[in-house]
Order: C-alpha cells, then structure tokens, then sequence
C-alpha cells in the first residue's frame, strides 16, 4: 500500500512538506510528489528521524524481576556480580522473551536503532546465540548493533575472555568493546589485536 503524508514540518528540511510511505518504507521526500491512493494531512507536525540508542544490555534486560535479581546496595559492581549467577541459569527462551520486550519498547519510542553490548563471559554464548537469531529476524524493523562484550573481563575472565570475544566476533557481533571496570588498571604489554 502507498501513503502520501501532506503538510508535514520535516526537521532540517523546509523545503520539504510531503512523505511518500510504500509498504512501511520511505520513498520519497519533497514537495508537489505524485498523487497517491491514500493521504494524510499531518496539519504541520514535526517529522523527524528515528532515535538512536548507543548503549544498551539486551542479555540482561528485565533480569532484577526475580528475589535473586534484587539489588540491594544499588552498586554497578553488586549488579556485575548478580549478572554472573543469573546467567548461569538462564535459558534461551528466557533471554529471547526478555529482549524481545526491551526491543518492542524502544521501538514504542521511535527507537530504531539499538548498539546492545552482549556479554560473552558465558562459555555458551547463549545471550549472543539469542541476538543473532532476533537481529536476523528484525532487520526490517530494527536495525541492531551487536558489541561482543566481556562484562567480567577480557583479560580478568578465567574463562578465556580474550578468546570469547574473538568467538563472539566469528559468530556474527559487529564489534567489540571491553569493561575498564572488570578489567582494573591497565598494564604494560595488554594491548593485543583481535583477529576474525
């Protein structure tokens, strides 16, 4: 179906006053565009572009709605620590509900493009497993940004967080970043480049 919206304030654009929207998609943007089946007068609403959410935890999301997720000091460290027992236990469908939930309300927002940092100290990378499959499965409504992230430590994760974070790049994340907080003081001879 194609839409024409008239009369429209299109930020940073005033010359601009018309959208034409064609099966959910933009089109085009301007003035005197074609006649269109369906019109809508925005009677000079502000248009403006999608919003952006740089820095989000879709793995652990809504994770503090059982007793063994209450915070109680209210501590990013208290918080780190609580995360590492509940995703022990967490399962897929889990952690694909609770993303899910956060996506749909950021998109609610106009949110349309998440960055979500996932942390890979999880030797199954289960919360990396669940983004792929939802990145893949939204793309036409979201667009996701995935950071293989090790929360407790690149270098301090004794479970080989360096070599996480390179699975995690091989598996389909985007980028990655590390935590200042889980690593403490950075030494001598640490910086390594990661290869995929």
């Amino acid at each position: 179906m194609k839409r024409k919206y008239v009369n429209a304030k299109i930020y940073r654009d005033e010359s601009a006053t018309e959208l034409m929207v064609e099966d959910g998609m933009f089109t085009q943007i301007g003035s005197g565009l074609p006649p269109c089946e369906e019109e809508i007068d925005l009677n000079g609403k502000l248009v403006l572009p999608p919003y952006v959410d740089p820095h989000l935890h879709l793995d652990y999301v809504y994770t503090g709605r059982n007793d063994g997720g209450k915070i109680k000091s209210g501590t990013l460290f208290e918080g780190i620590a609580r995360w590492h027992e509940i995703k022990k236990t967490q399962t897929k469908d889990d952690a694909r509900e609770r993303a899910l939930a956060a996506i749909r309300e950021e998109l609610s927002q106009g949110v349309q493009f998440i960055r979500t940092h996932i942390d890979v100290t999880d030797p199954k990378l289960l919360g990396l497993q669940v983004m792929l499959e939802l990145r893949e499965e939204l793309k036409d409504r979201v667009t996701i940004q995935i950071v293989s992230f090790p929360q407790e430590g690149m270098y301090a994760y004794k479970g080989g967080g360096y070599e996480l974070v390179e699975e995690g790049l091989k598996m389909g994340a985007d980028c990655w970043g590390e935590s200042r907080i889980s690593n403490g003081p950075v030494k001598s001879g640490r910086n390594r480049s990661i290869a995929w």
